[in-house]
């Protein structure tokens, strides 16, 4: 119950609330900035920002579920953390899938909702995650100092996956790696 819980909060952290904030930051900002998006985007860019929206929440709930089938352990740090560098599934793809699906949510939210200030506001929260996974996430691996863990960081991209290695990580079948 307690581990339904924590999933739940963090499903309605990062893609209710925090969308939710970044939508009313665009809203009070493009008055004030004398923004207004042309009326042909409302109803162009809804249907790529659906797509974004699907592939971030499709990135997220893999990494999520790769992360506990391959350590056991959950993406919260303060409650049942991983055990092990997860090295399998999404995570043979991208270190970062977690961050990755998140950004793609917000900015497919952007389109889809035509609050194309939101898209900076993505990126930035982009920005500020990748600063902390410089400064907490990246030093704890290296700390592991296996040959392992140096091996994932220097053939493993950071944030964009190669496309074939994204799409096997997907589609692969059990046992099988993808290839990086």
């Amino acid at each position: 119950m307690k581990r339904l819980l924590i999933y739940a909060s963090h499903l309605l952290l990062f893609t209710v609330f925090v969308p939710y904030v970044m939508y009313l930051l665009a809203t009070l900002a493009e008055p004030l900035m004398g923004f207004k998006p042309p009326a042909a985007f409302t109803y162009i860019l809804p249907i790529p920002g659906y797509a974004l929206i699907l592939l971030g929440l499709a990135l997220m709930l893999r990494a999520e579920v790769d992360m506990y089938m391959h350590s056991g352990g959950t993406p919260f740090p303060f409650y049942n953390p991983t055990e092990r560098l997860v090295r399998e599934g999404i995570y043979a793809c991208t270190r970062n899938p977690m961050y990755l699906g998140t950004t793609l949510e917000y900015c497919g939210l952007a389109l889809a909702l035509n609050r194309l200030l939101m898209l900076p506001i993505a990126l930035a929260t982009l920005g500020l995650a990748m600063t902390l996974y410089f400064m907490h996430e990246k030093p704890k691996i290296e700390r592991l100092n296996s040959r392992e863990a140096l091996e994932y960081l220097s053939s493993t991209p950071l944030l964009i996956p190669r496309a074939k290695c994204l799409k096997q990580a997907f589609f692969f079948k059990r046992g099988e790696k993808p290839a990086t």
